[in-house]
């Protein structure tokens, strides 16, 4: 018991931490003190990294929700998906990881900040490049992760980098591939569709090839460069089964 209400200390102490961060952070933004990281898209996609915490404002940038309501739907959907970060964090499994999510709501505009998955930003070919030239000796290699003893080892590439293994292999075409790592199926994904009350079902992409998955595909499992496994796009899946939220 002593244990728990420790834990339990700590979390509620990051947690606030990381609260008054990221609103510090979006109102910085929103003050234009902070510059976007691509500056050559539209405003409404603009993207900000600031104290290791990544912003991006609750509007459809992309326009994938035009024919939902556009900024509406995006502004509804941010709040759904810090809903289903919130139930995965209830459900506690052992493993899985997620982004730690706040929303700020900021003179009329909603900014989603987010702790960074390690190797977001890494493109494959920097890991490339790197492995190469560790090989030349003309650096130091860098650390494998992961390694022997990590238990989703097998979900990485040869150069461990952040690669989705459970999920539509391509958020904007959730169609064209679908991936189910076998330790994300079995350690993970199960455990929380056992408490969600999800059923293990069939997915066929645009191939005919057909995957099972306990979740949907468009929820996205991820390996990081730090070893961790995480789920991310969290929104309609779990939200499908909230009256059925187990109580501990």
């Amino acid at each position: 018991m002593n244990q728990r209400l420790l834990r339990e200390r700590f979390l509620t102490r990051t947690q606030a931490d990381f609260v008054a961060a990221a609103t510090r952070g979006a109102v910085s933004i929103a003050r234009g003190d902070i510059p976007p990281i691509n500056p050559n898209e539209p405003p409404s996609a603009y993207t900000y990294i600031h104290n290791n915490l990544l912003f991006t404002k609750a509007e459809d940038g992309t326009g994938i929700y035009a024919h939902q309501g556009g900024d509406d739907a995006a502004r509804y959907v941010a709040a759904k998906d810090l809903r289903g970060v919130e139930i995965l964090e209830r459900l506690d499994v052992d493993g899985l990881s997620v982004m730690q999510t706040v929303l700020v709501d900021y003179l009329g505009e909603r900014w989603i900040a987010q702790s960074l998955i390690p190797g977001l930003f890494k493109a494959a070919r920097d890991e490339a490049d790197a492995a190469a030239a560790a090989e030349k000796g003309d650096g130091e290699a860098a650390p494998v992760v992961p390694n022997a003893e990590t238990p989703n080892k097998d979900d990485y590439p040869p150069t461990a980098a952040f690669r989705i293994v459970y999920g539509a292999a391509e958020p904007e075409k959730p169609d064209e591939k679908i991936r189910a790592s076998k330790y994300f199926h079995e350690q993970l994904a199960k455990k929380v569709a056992r408490q969600m009350r999800f059923a293990e079902h069939d997915v066929k992409d645009q191939e005919g090839a057909v995957t099972k998955l306990w979740t949907a595909s468009d929820m996205h499992g991820i390996a990081a460069t730090d070893g961790r496994s995480y789920f991310i796009d969290c929104c309609a899946p779990l939200l499908l089964c909230l009256p059925f939220l187990p109580v501990n």
